[in-house]
């Protein structure tokens, strides 16, 4: 049998409820544990709910950057001619 009690990453006392946030910032990302004392800093820039529920905020779109084709004068297939593979080692 395994008990999990889950307290504040920031006041660390047992017994009051939790709730685990995201954050992020560029490419760093942190998951705190937080109380509602301590998590009221992040309630502050997260939007309510027309019930008084807190909803997540749309995340904006991230454009993927497109995939480069293969410089391999053209051919799209994994296979290569002896001549093609004589070039390369010419331009190594």
């Amino acid at each position: 049998m395994e008990i999990v009690i889950q307290v504040c990453d920031v006041c660390e006392k047992v017994g009051k409820p939790v709730k685990q946030y995201g954050v992020s910032e560029d490419d760093r990302v942190a998951k705190p544990v937080l109380c509602a004392d301590d998590a009221a800093p992040l309630e502050r820039f997260l939007p309510k709910a027309p019930g008084g529920k807190v909803v997540a905020a749309a995340r904006p779109a991230t454009k993927r950057p497109a995939k480069k084709a293969a410089a391999r004068g053209g051919r799209q297939s994994g296979v290569m001619t002896m001549e093609e593979i004589e070039a390369q080692k010419r331009k190594s």
